[in-house]
C-alpha cells in the first residue's frame, strides 16, 4: 500500500458540505435548549450514532433521575405510535415524543456500598417463556427436555409461582444490565490509596465496556445527599477524567489501527482508539461562580476545565448540555466555542456570546418574510413559518419545533436539521422511573460504607470555601491568558468580574497587575506539584 502524506486543504471546508458530527475529527459540542425543547432526545441520538460507530461511551454525569441507564429500556413505542397512526390517522402530523424498538447494553458504575435486587439484572433479559410456540420451538432444537402439549400449557403456567416460567439459562440473551463496583475516590492527601484503586478498577471497567460493548455509565444519583456523598459524586466526574487524560489514552486498548491492510478492517477496529464522554446538566459538575452550585463541584470543574484543553490528545470527542452557557464556569465556557447546537431557545437564555448569531437567524428569517409581503412584526401564520423551514432550511432559533437544531461552528456557518430518535426508550419526565422499570432500589449499605468525614470542623469548612473561591479567580486568569490577554488587561477585566458578583471577591481586583500576576503564578506553580 502506498504512503500516504498528511495534508490540509488551503481554505477550510465549509460545513454545509459535511456531516458536522464526524468521526474522523474530534469535537468537544455543547447542547443549548430552554426547559423541554427536547435536549434529552438529541443528545439520546448522538449516544445511538456514536455506540453505532463503535465509540467506547462513557456516560459521565446525567440528571438526579438515573436518565443515562435508560439506554437499556426499550417500550417499542415506535410499533405503538405506528398502530395509533393506523387507527387516527390525523394524528400523523403530530411529533411522538419516543420510537424506541432495541436496547443497548451498558456498565453501571455502581459505589461498592450501593445494593441493588439482583432481580434487577434479568431486566430486558426475556427470561420467560412468551408463548406454547416458543417453548415447542425450544423443544425440537433440544434445547428442553420436557414435553408440554398446547393443551396442558396453561395448566403448567398455573403450577408455577406468579405465573412465571422461565427459560433455561443457557437460552437468555446477552444481558443488557451490568453492574461494576468501584471504590469512590475522594480528593485530598488522605486519599492516595482510593485514587489508585479507582484507577484500578477503572481500567477494569473501560475493558469490559469495549469487549462486551456497553456504554460505561456513571449516575450521579447513587451518591448519598450528604457531604461525602457530594463529594464522591463530583470526585468520580474528575478523577475519570483526569485517568484518561494521564495514562489510560494510551492504553494498549485503545492502540489506532496501523493501517496495514485497511481495506479488510472492521469498522470495530478502524474505531478502536475512539471515545466519547458525555455529560448532561454541565452547570451541575461545573456551575458559574454567580449560580452558586455546591462547593463540593470545585473539583470536577477543575477537572473539565484541565480535560478540555488536552482532549483531541485523548481522541476523546466531548457532548455538554445546558440550559444556558450564563450557567457554565467561564473558563470552560470559552473553551466550548468550536460546535454549538440550539434546540429552541429564548434570546434572554442564550448568553452574551451567542445574542448575535441569534439577531442574525431572526433577520434572515424576517427578510424572507418581508418578500413575501409579510410584515415580521405581526403575526406570521404558521404555514409561512414551515414554508420557511422545509424551503429554506431557516428557523427562528425561539420557534424551533420539538424535532428541529440549528448546527453552528466556530466560523459562524449553520445548518437546520431534524432529530433522528434513538433505538432506545426516552426518559419521560413524568412518567418514567428507572427503580420501577428494574424493579429494585437503590440502598446505601451503611456497613461496608467506608464513611470518613469530609470537614472536621467549622474552621475547616471556611478554609475550604475560601480555597475554591480562589480556585475559581486564579481559572478564570488562566482563561483570560489563554485568550493571550495581558496582565494589565486581566486586572482590569478581574475587577469588573467582582463588581459584576460573577467571579468571589477576594480583593485581587485591587491588585496591581504585577502583583497579580506573581499571586497567578505562585498557585499556578503550586497546582502542578500536585
Amino acid at each position: 500500500m502506498s504512503s500516504q502524506i498528511a495534508s490540509s486543504p488551503q481554505f477550510p471546508l465549509s460545513i454545509k458540505k459535511q456531516d458536522f458530527l464526524t468521526t474522523d475529527i474530534v469535537f468537544a459540542l455543547l447542547v443549548l435548549g430552554s426547559p423541554r425543547s427536547g435536549k434529552g432526545v438529541l443528545l439520546d441520538s448522538f449516544i445511538n450514532k456514536f455506540y453505532k460507530e463503535y465509540f467506547l461511551i462513557w456516560h459521565l454525569y446525567s440528571a438526579l433521575g438515573h436518565e443515562s441507564l435508560f439506554p437499556i429500556v426499550n417500550k417499542n413505542c415506535r410499533d405503538a405510535w405506528y398502530d395509533e397512526i393506523h387507527k387516527h390517522p390525523g394524528r400523523a402530523k403530530e411529533l411522538p415524543a419516543c420510537q424506541c424498538y432495541k436496547p443497548i447494553p451498558i456498565l453501571l458504575m455502581k459505589p461498592n456500598y450501593i445494593e441493588i435486587n439482583k432481580k434487577s439484572l434479568e431486566y430486558g433479559i426475556n427470561v420467560v417463556w412468551k408463548d406454547w410456540k416458543e417453548y415447542n420451538d425450544a423443544y425440537e432444537k433440544n434445547q428442553v427436555k420436557e414435553y408440554i402439549s398446547p393443551f396442558h400449557w396453561e395448566s403448567t403456567l398455573d403450577s408455577m409461582p406468579d405465573r412465571l416460567f422461565k427459560k433455561p439459562k443457557s437460552m437468555y440473551p446477552k444481558q443488557i444490565f451490568k453492574t461494576f463496583d468501584y471504590t469512590p475516590p475522594i480528593t485530598g492527601p488522605q486519599s492516595t490509596k482510593n485514587l489508585n484503586q479507582f484507577r484500578e478498577e477503572m481500567h477494569k471497567a473501560v475493558s469490559l465496556s469495549k469487549n462486551e460493548r456497553r456504554i460505561l455509565v456513571n449516575s450521579p444519583g447513587l451518591h448519598a445527599p450528604d457531604s461525602v456523598g457530594k463529594q464522591e459524586k463530583y470526585s468520580v466526574v474528575a478523577e475519570s477524567l483526569r485517568y484518561m487524560q494521564d495514562t489510560l489514552y494510551e492504553d494498549p486498548m485503545f492502540d489506532i489501527w496501523d493501517g496495514s491492510d485497511e481495506e479488510s478492517a472492521t469498522p470495530a477496529q478502524l474505531a478502536n482508539h475512539k471515545k466519547m464522554f458525555v455529560i448532561n446538566e454541565l452547570r451541575g459538575c461545573c456551575p458559574s461562580a454567580k449560580l452558586s452550585g455546591e462547593k463540593e463541584s470545585g473539583v470536577s470543574k477543575r477537572a473539565i476545565y484541565n480535560f478540555l484543553p488536552v482532549r483531541r490528545h485523548c481522541k476523546a470527542w466531548s457532548i455538554f448540555d445546558t440550559q444556558s452557557p450564563s450557567d457554565i464556569f467561564d473558563g470552560v465556557r470559552s473553551q466550548l466555542s468550536e460546535l454549538k447546537i440550539f434546540k429552541r431557545i429564548t434570546f434572554d437564555l442564550i448568553g452574551a456570546e451567542n445574542e448575535k448569531f441569534f439577531t442574525r437567524v431572526e433577520k434572515l428569517c424576517n427578510s424572507y418574510y418581508e418578500n413575501w409581503g409579510l410584515n415580521p412584526k405581526n403575526h406570521i401564520p404558521l404555514q409561512y413559518k414551515l414554508g420557511l423551514l422545509k424551503r429554506y432550511h431557516l428557523c427562528k432559533l425561539s420557534e424551533l419545533p420539538d424535532n428541529m437544531f440549528i448546527i453552528k461552528n466556530a466560523s459562524g456557518e449553520f445548518q437546520v436539521k431534524q432529530v433522528k430518535h434513538a433505538s432506545f426508550h426516552h426518559k419521560s419526565d413524568t412518567k418514567d422511573e428507572i427503580t420501577k422499570i428494574l424493579g429494585t432500589k437503590f440502598t446505601i449499605n451503611s456497613t461496608t460504607r467506608g464513611l470518613k468525614p469530609a470537614v472536621k470542623d467549622a474552621t475547616e469548612s471556611k478554609s475550604a470555601v475560601k480555597s475554591q473561591s480562589k480556585e475559581i479567580v486564579m481559572l478564570k486568569v488562566q482563561s483570560l491568558l489563554n485568550e493571550k490577554k495581558s496582565f494589565s488587561e486581566i486586572s482590569e477585566r478581574i475587577k469588573q468580574l467582582e463588581v459584576d458578583g460573577s467571579i468571589p471577591d477576594l480583593g485581587n481586583g485591587k491588585l496591581s497587575p504585577d502583583a497579580l500576576g506573581t499571586k497567578f503564578r505562585r498557585w499556578k506553580k503550586n497546582q502542578d506539584k500536585e
